[in-house]
């Protein structure tokens, strides 16, 4: 705003509208106080001569740029703790008081702020200006009666210069507050009513500009700031605006935008596991979703079945955790339904009244991308990853809390557990606003204790929990359940549900390890087995060979007459199982228990499987054909073992006339593979079973040798080593293997699940592959070993005198063929008195 004053009637001069125009304005208004800021140091001098100078603390810039146009006055800023502070002097004495000044906010306010006030601490205030949060203005008077305040509903906007006035009239108890020169619009707010008639409290404080004895001040530089003893006209406050030109506010920043990513088009997903759009109508996959009515509560029968599980086991959410909602049927709450997401909420949506959480069993990989659209709360919204469903607060449950950029309370992104409370990860998160549509993912390594965090598909950060907080939250992380929820608001709404494999590795975190692999072995195809006797894939339905088997309901227990029949028997005696030890499931339909089912296997298991519930337990079939023989199995790992049984009494372990083998992941604190017998115990074979995890199906064989009294253990059709039960172990376990029964088993677990059954003669490709462990006598320390083995390959001895240390004793040893010999002076490694040791023999090209 500039005058133009035409000059000799030709030349037009443009000059800029005087400050001292404001100067004189206000003077002639009579303040009490008034700081021009145009200081180059503390004090900020007061230029009514009546001494009421201000001195600075902390973070207070002087010589700023004025925020006035075409004017060489300076101004003052201040950030955080910054303050100007004057001596206390009475302010009242005139009938009211005035607060005047000139602001221009830097950076968005992350809460409360002073800009202008007398609050020394408390309630001990009387005529204070704050900014909220939002960036409204609150002006406050406070007497005998009680405090009362104003609440502008107009905002001031970071980087533009405002005129802020407020008047209060001790006769009348009117309070006005100004904005720009004009009469703001405003609601009232505490406990004294407007109109606040009374004597004043608090008279003689000290003057704040920036940080005073109650909150912090803002980012935000000040300019002309004037304190009168009674309230200013509506028409001396339009003048005083009026004297100054300022520069045109900036630009409104474009409003935040909804986010949302539909199932099937996440750029952070490779393959899903689990989805869901919560579609309802015509629209929707399944019937119960088509004829659901929007918003019904609780859910009736099979609309809280997960959308898509993508060939694996179906999943569940609570019937009572949530309605479905869509754009055009919405409870709006409080807070107000923010509109379309754009991301499908017109076809539905959950929708949850007051705060909560909701999950489902998982299990499937250690690495993986959790995913879903959710309206922001005022307080957070949350990622849940753990072994308790539907639940923040389960102790071996981490959860991942989002928040609004620069929220007043609590962390961007905090990471919980309820042993542990929460945690600031030191990440922002890019959140606008509260009351939209946003999309929130978590990428999840369990084995290298990571999460990485995202917003809106773009990376906020990535937290290591086995160094974070000191690594108080390391060892927690598992994959049982995944779950969203939040808190904050008195209405939740989310979709877009979506967990799978991670087509991204995040900034800083390390490459996952490769995920382990379900194995199976379909039977018929076994390279073990040369000619079966008996097997089983335990198929129902249309497929099966077994007729009760073709109408047999899913999972129905007790078996009924026939379904327990061994399916094959190869011309040999028909076999059975028995009625009460499994039921037969799917990978579509099966109960995945504590541990979650791991999903196909590959093999078959889309057609039937067996599935135990309880702590664990073995099942068998009468054998006795051959007395060199190879049992084999697919079986879900569980955490404790598997077990293969060869004897003479079904359906255990404990007999004394049964040898079972055990077989348990990498690094257990139990043997690898151990050999248990009821009145020997159990003794770790020394053989490594390299099954990387728990909960994945692998594939499980014995080689019997009754005449020899030897064992050969497999895992995954991989030897493991060779077992002389003549001299293991002293003999322990020595002239107890016969053929009257095979078993199989497990335990560990709430839920076994085992197919591909066969039993049958050894195939000729597969003796001696693994390593052979014995315990060899000799004289002079000369020993001689002989092995099966396979031509144009090569081993490594190895010894041992406890089972536990070994030596390499020479390697490599050239094949000799079908068969190898060694004779070998060992007598330079003899500890004195040493008359035997343990051998085994290592194919170094498996």
């Amino acid at each position: 705003m500039k005058d133009q004053i035409p000059l000799l009637g030709a030349l037009l001069v443009t000059v800029p509208c005087a400050l001292a125009d404001l100067k004189t304005e206000i003077l002639a208004d009579n303040p009490v106080a008034y700081w021009r800021l145009d200081d180059t140091a503390t004090p900020a001098l007061d230029s009514t001569a009546k001494g009421n100078d201000a001195d600075a603390f902390d973070a207070v810039f002087f010589a700023q740029d004025s925020l006035f146009l075409d004017d060489n006055n300076d101004a003052v800023s201040t950030m955080g703790n910054g303050q100007l502070v004057t001596f206390p002097f009475e302010k009242f004495d005139g009938g009211g008081f005035t607060v005047e000044f000139w602001v221009q906010l830097n950076s968005a306010p992350g809460s409360f702020h002073n800009l202008v006030g007398d609050g020394e601490g408390g309630g001990d205030f009387s005529l204070m200006i704050y900014t909220t949060s939002n960036r409204n203005v609150r002006a406050h008077v406070q007497t005998a009666a009680g405090w009362s305040a104003l609440d502008s509903q107009e905002q001031l906007i970071v980087g533009a210069v405002h005129h802020v006035v407020s008047t209060w009239d001790a006769g009348t108890g009117e309070m006005n507050l100004y904005l720009d020169g004009v009469l703001a619009t405003t609601t009232p707010l505490g406990p004294a009513a407007l109109p606040n008639i009374g004597p004043a409290v608090n008279t003689d404080n000290a003057i704040y500009i920036g940080k005073d004895g109650r909150e912090t001040g803002p980012d935000a530089t000040f300019d002309e700031v004037a304190i009168y003893n009674y309230p200013l006209s509506a028409a001396r406050v339009a003048a005083h605006y009026a004297a100054v030109d300022v520069p045109d506010p900036p630009a409104p920043p474009e409003p935040p935008a909804a986010f949302a990513v539909e199932i099937g088009t996440s750029t952070l997903i490779a393959d899903l596991d689990y989805s869901d759009s919560f579609t309802i109508g015509a629209e929707a996959a399944d019937l119960a979703r088509q004829a659901y009515a929007a918003q019904g509560f609780p859910l009736p029968a099979g609309v809280e079945l997960i959308e898509d599980s993508h060939g694996n086991a179906s999943a569940f959410w609570a019937s009572n955790a949530w309605s479905i909602a869509t754009d055009a049927a919405v409870n709006p709450g409080g807070f107000g339904y923010p509109g379309p997401s754009g991301g499908g909420s017109e076809t539905g949506f959950t929708q949850r009244g007051g705060g909560g959480d909701w999950g489902i069993p998982y299990g499937l990989r250690d690495v993986f991308m959790l995913q879903s659209d959710f309206v922001q709360l005022a307080d957070r919204v949350d990622f849940t990853i753990g072994d308790t469903p539907g639940d923040i607060f389960g102790p071996n449950n981490i959860s991942v809390f989002f928040r609004t950029t620069g929220h007043p309370s609590f962390p961007e992104i905090g990471i919980f557990n309820a042993g542990l409370g929460e945690t600031n990860s030191g990440l922002t998160s890019g959140i606008e606003a509260s009351n939209l549509w946003q999309n929130y993912a978590v990428y999840v390594d369990v084995p290298n204790e990571i999460l990485a965090i995202y917003v809106n598909e773009e990376v906020r950060g990535t937290v290591d929990l086995k160094t974070f907080a000191g690594g108080a939250y390391s060892n927690i992380l598992n994959n049982s359940f995944v779950g969203i929820g939040g808190s904050g608001n008195d209405r939740l709404w989310s979709d877009n549900f979506q967990v799978g494999s991670s087509a991204v590795v995040p900034p800083d975190a390390p490459e996952p390890p490769e995920p382990a692999v379900q194995f199976g072995v379909t039977v018929g195809s076994s390279a073990l087995i040369g000619d079966l006797d008996y097997s089983d894939t335990f198929t129902i339905g249309p497929d099966s060979p077994i007729a009760e088997r073709q109408e047999y309901p899913v999972q129905s227990f007790p078996l009924l007459a026939g379904e327990d029949s061994v399916e094959n028997n190869y011309g040999n005696p028909p076999q059975s199982w028995g009625l009460e030890n499994w039921s037969i499931a799917t990978d579509g339909a099966v109960n995945p228990g504590a541990a979650g089912y791991p999903g196909s296997s590959g093999a078959g298991t889309g057609e039937g499987f067996t599935q135990r519930g309880g702590g664990g337990g073995d099942w068998s079939i009468p054998y006795g054909l051959r007395e060199v023989f190879v049992v084999q199995t697919d079986f879900v790992q569980t955490s404790d073992r598997v077990n293969i049984t060869i004897g003479d009494t079904p359906n255990t372990i404990a007999s004394p006339g049964n040898i079972a083998l055990f077989f348990r992941r990498s690094g257990h604190p139990s043997p690898e593979i151990g050999i248990f017998n009821a009145d020997a115990g159990e003794m770790d074979t020394g053989f490594t079973s390299e099954i990387e995890d728990n909960s994945l199906w692998q594939n499980y064989a014995v080689k019997v040798d009754i005449p020899n009294d030897t064992l050969e253990v497999f895992v995954n059709e991989v030897s493991r080593g060779v077992l002389d039960l003549a001299t293991f172990a002293d003999g322990a376990y020595a002239g107890i293997l016969n053929n009257g029964v095979v078993s199989v088993g497990a335990a560990g677990d709430d839920r076994q699940w085992s197919d591909n059954f066969q039993v049958g003669a050894p195939g000729a490709a597969q003796p001696g592959e693994g390593p052979i462990l014995t315990a060899v006598g000799f004289d002079a320390g000369t020993i001689s070993l002989n092995w099966d083995s396979r031509p144009g390959t090569d081993y490594t001895v190895e010894i041992s005198f406890d089972l536990e240390n070994w030596l390499e004793l020479i390697n490599p040893v050239a094949s000799g063929g079908n068969s190898t010999s060694l004779l070998q002076d060992i007598s330079a490694i003899l500890p004195p008195a040493q008359d035997s040791a343990y051998f085994r023999v290592l194919d170094n090209n498996p």
